[in-house]
């Protein structure tokens, strides 16, 4: 194993927010970390030499050390393209493709077997006109082992989230059981949730994880999947584990607040390969954690409006403030501002009520905040 001086964690004073999360260098932390998991011959070779028909990728697969074993006495095989996450507990996540038509009953197979309480799906059955995932869930199934036996959709009031309880009967076992199981319907293949106020949204889930994790007499196990079961499946995780740790330390009241982006995505890359798949999802977990801890730690003077200043730049897919800061992260606090007021001057505003917000911010926000933290390298909210 490589020793690596840690010089990723994340320190944050109570009270002062998370504004300069995103001035880190997250391109070059991400590719330090394919460098060291996806790209290490190492890992490479202990990937499970898995039968490719059950696999929804032919380039993707668990690694030994964390497979799954479905073997049973009905079936001929005893791999799936799953792989156990080591989060919190030993074996309490588990993490696996979207099953495609020749595994829903591995899937489900796996799910009796290993006590599986909640199913968390985050992908569509279709994305752009190609399945991502099949639907596990449908009565009209035919198979020898399991039948679904109802599908019951749990009204929430969110037309981006589906709640359903899934009832399967064991035709082996002779057991029915219930799987309630969350769909979240607004993450696209490859890239990063597609709203604006993403935060709620993410503690539903979590709040869904922590209510299958409270029956611990039974210690049910957490499963998450999108379509390959890697890269909205390893941003999830991050976020459930990396939040939870940050509430613990603000109901201790601790005086900062610590936690560690770059070693928790590489120990999940080290359990499933390819897991938060790409620049733009390892970026978003830090502009996650920013808006997150904003809304836990600061008051809404202390606040950068990233949806009002991305409406200022409809032409941008992304958000333009974000990679103006990514790209000066190295500049000194003085130049970096005087770029940042230069920057937002150029833009193009037509609204009246947005020229006001944005006359608002770079003469009178920045200038406060630049006296305020004169000395500290923060981006000003």
């Amino acid at each position: 194993m490589q020793i690596l001086i840690d010089v990723t964690t994340q320190k944050i004073k109570r009270g002062e927010g998370a504004s300069y999360l995103c001035r880190r260098n997250a391109r070059n932390e991400f590719q330090r970390i394919i460098n060291l998991t996806d790209k290490d011959p190492a890992h490479k070779e202990s990937m499970l030499n898995i039968d490719q028909s059950l696999c929804r990728y032919k380039d993707i697969y668990p690694y030994k050390e964390d497979k799954i074993v479905v073997k049973m006495s009905y079936n001929d095989h005893e791999d799936i393209n799953a792989s156990w996450m080591h989060i919190f507990e030993s074996h309490s996540f588990i993490a696996t493709q979207g099953p495609n038509d020749i595994t829903i009953d591995d899937f489900w197979t796996m799910c009796f077997k290993y006590n599986v309480g909640r199913i968390i799906m985050l992908c569509k059955e279709f994305e752009d006109n190609k399945k991502k995932c099949s639907n596990y869930w449908d009565k009209t199934l035919i198979s020898d082992i399991f039948e679904i036996k109802e599908c019951t959709i749990l009204p929430n009031g969110n037309d981006l989230i589906e709640e359903k309880i899934i009832t399967i009967y064991n035709k082996i076992s002779k057991i029915t059981k219930n799987f309630p199981h969350i769909q979240f319907k607004a993450w696209p293949d490859h890239k990063i949730p597609n709203i604006q106020n993403y935060v709620p949204i993410f503690e539903k889930l979590f709040k869904f994880a922590d209510d299958g994790r409270t029956h611990k007499e039974d210690n049910p196990k957490i499963l998450v999947h999108c379509s390959a079961g890697i890269g909205r499946t390893g941003v999830f995780l991050t976020l459930y584990s990396l939040c939870h740790e940050i509430q613990q330390q603000l109901k201790e009241k601790a005086d900062y607040i610590i936690f560690n982006v770059f070693n928790f995505v590489r120990k999940l890359k080290e359990m499933r390969m390819y897991s938060v798949e790409n620049i733009n999802q390892y970026n978003f977990i830090y502009r996650f954690l920013e808006e997150y801890l904003n809304e836990k730690t600061s008051d809404t003077d202390n606040k950068f409006d990233f949806n009002t200043l991305n409406n200022l730049n409809n032409s941008s897919d992304d958000n333009f403030i974000y990679k103006f800061i990514l790209d000066n992260a190295n500049e000194s606090e003085e130049i970096f501002l005087k770029k940042l007021k230069k920057q937002m001057k150029s833009i193009d505003v037509k609204n009246k009520n947005s020229q006001k917000s944005l006359s608002k911010f770079t003469d009178s926000k920045i200038e406060k905040k630049e006296k305020k933290y004169k000395k500290e390298k923060f981006i000003y909210r």
